[in-house]
């Protein structure tokens, strides 16, 4: 026997069967062992993450709800025991399925873990499964991956291979365990968002829960429905208004706002003309792409939204249909419709995904949008258009011909860590030089415009630029993250006061002007157009960061600081 264990010890373990209450010691210990190395991995102060939540919240935790949080804990941390020892005791078809899940799991939330130091949300997967394309979706998996991972997923392997139960489970064991880890999970769903935290102290345990909040969202979305306008205009416009919004665009980075290097010349150029009215610096309403947009098309500033009036206050769609424009929505970036709610499209005469401007490169694709807007523009009037660009989104070298950068050396993966700085801002730097001095020349050909055509022009979000230690590239709470441009570009002379700190909140009642909807009529009162700001309007800004109703992990951050007076 010794010598048997001696030439091969996992052979010799393996003929040995372990009893129902070994496996689950052994699913207790294996689960305390990963418990200690993301402690030890990711500095994780549970205690103080959990005292945290009970007095940064937007509300006071009473005590009935600070013991659902407990036993909650306690009761994902006991799914997470129970799933490996079902694992462990299941048949062979059972325990692939269970590790490939377990193996998804950690890499996906050690991922985020190490890149935004936090585990995922109900918000991530959204955006992963409406917005990204699957260009995107490679390159977040190479910068996102983590060697921190692989311990865990091979000790799981390595004990799916060795423990041999006494008796087997059925396979209907398993399935009714991932149906108990949903239950508990949806029943714990309005205690976890109060808290506002990503508390949860397993990294499979927080994905068992995102998957089960992003269904409930997803579930949700699809019968939302938006408050009608009731005003009808009788005349129909004859204007036409082009709402372009850019992604991952830093304001600092644009020549056009006093940057060294020449990015953005042809920007400079119809300055130059006084065609362009540029606010410099203005802040993101959020620094994701779906809060960004989704604050953007509704005008709604009053944040934390605990209400949900994001998914059912009108947009702009309504508002243009109801002055009786033609509305159009182009997205550049992705097939699907993840910018609005399903009740959204029928307020969209015409809609044009990426697919229909994929003739060639991706980082040509914002150029043949804009040829397609300028044909409109050109050819008619009382159209409202609103484009999501491509842009300049991680993995920057995706904006540009690799083969031709602008300034070098550039990134050479996308690994994106502060040492390598220098080449993550000049392919940044290349990519907004291709992508801007283009869509712009096309879409504003020879410097002329219709004098009935207005654009409006902000980014979604900014970027970090592995600045101050940063390891993403946005989604956190940097102000970097929220620095955007905001750009008006007019064939018609137009009086405003750049002067005045503007932010995308501002937006929505400038086009609103633009289509000259009556004030009296508008349903809410929205931020201040940037057709009546002035200078000695401006107040301090704010903008989100994770959630932006109050109940997931998220705040507010503040944009100017503390230079500009309170109201």
């Amino acid at each position: 026997m010794t010598t048997i264990i001696g030439r091969n010890p996992i052979a010799a373990l393996r003929r040995v069967q372990a009893p129902a209450k070994g496996t689950l010691l052994i699913a207790l210990i294996f689960t305390g062992l990963v418990v200690l190395w993301e402690i030890v991995v990711f500095r994780v102060d549970y205690v103080r993450t959990f005292t945290g939540i009970l007095s940064q919240t937007y509300r006071v935790w009473e005590a009935d709800m600070i013991a659902q949080l407990v036993l909650i804990a306690m009761c994902i941390m006991a799914l997470a025991v129970i799933y490996v020892h079902v694992a462990l005791t299941s048949g062979r078809l059972v325990r692939l399925a269970a590790f490939l899940i377990f193996a998804f799991a950690m890499v996906y939330e050690y991922g985020y873990m190490n890149t935004l130091e936090r585990f995922s949300n109900a918000e991530d997967v959204v955006m992963a499964l409406t917005f990204a394309d699957v260009h995107l979706l490679q390159d977040v998996t190479l910068s996102y991956f983590n060697v921190t991972a692989l311990p865990p997923i091979i000790l799981f392997a390595l004990l799916l291979y060795v423990v041999r139960p006494q008796r087997r489970n059925k396979p209907y064991v398993f399935l009714m365990t991932l149906v108990l880890v949903v239950l508990v999970n949806t029943q714990a769903y309005r205690v976890w968002y109060i808290a506002a935290e990503n508390y949860s102290p397993f990294g499979l345990s927080n994905f068992f829960r995102t998957v089960t909040f992003a269904s409930w969202k997803l579930v949700q979305s699809r019968h939302e429905r938006r408050e009608p306008i009731h005003y009808q205009s009788q005349q129909r416009p004859t204007n036409n208004i082009v709402f372009v919004i850019d992604e991952s665009i830093r304001d600092d980075h644009l020549s056009v706002n006093g940057y060294e290097r020449s990015t953005t010349p042809y920007l400079e150029e119809l300055q130059q003309r006084g065609m362009l009215y540029n606010w410099g610096e203005a802040s993101a309403g959020a620094t994701n792409s779906w809060q960004a947009n989704a604050l953007l098309l509704t005008g709604l500033n009053a944040l934390p939204d605990r209400d949900g009036l994001v998914k059912r206050t009108p947009t702009l769609y309504q508002y243009a249909k109801a002055m009786g424009y033609t509305t159009y929505y182009f997205d550049a970036g992705s097939s699907y419709f993840w910018n609005g709610t399903f009740d959204d499209l029928q307020y969209i005469d015409h809609r044009l995904s990426d697919r229909h401007f994929i003739a060639g490169p991706l980082f040509d694709m914002d150029m043949l949008a804009a040829r397609h807007i300028r044909q409109i523009v050109s050819e008619s009037t009382g159209n409202f258009i609103v484009l999501n660009k491509r842009g300049v989104h991680f993995y920057y070298n995706r904006a540009f011909p690799e083969t031709a950068p602008t300034w070098s050396p550039i990134m050479t993966d996308p690994r994106y860590e502060p040492d390598v700085h220098d080449k993550i801002v000049n392919s940044y730097d290349s990519g907004i030089r291709y992508n801007l001095e283009a869509f712009f020349r096309v879409l504003v050909d020879d410097a002329e415009l219709p004098k009935d055509t207005v654009i409006v022009y902000t980014s979604d979000h900014g970027q970090t630029l592995a600045e101050e230690g940063a390891t993403w590239s946005h989604g956190n709470v940097h102000r970097s993250e929220a620095r955007v441009p905001l750009l008006l570009i007019s064939g018609e002379r137009l009086e405003v006061d750049t002067a005045y700190k503007a932010s995308h909140s501002n937006l929505f009642a400038t086009l609103l002007d633009l289509m000259e909807f009556p004030v009296s009529e508008r349903t809410y009162p929205y931020a201040l157009s940037l057709l009546q700001a002035q200078a000695d309007d401006s107040r301090p800004r704010t903008y989100a960061y994770g959630a932006i109703d109050g109940k997931g992990a998220g705040g507010i951050g503040q944009f100017d600081f503390p230079a500009l007076p309170s109201p």
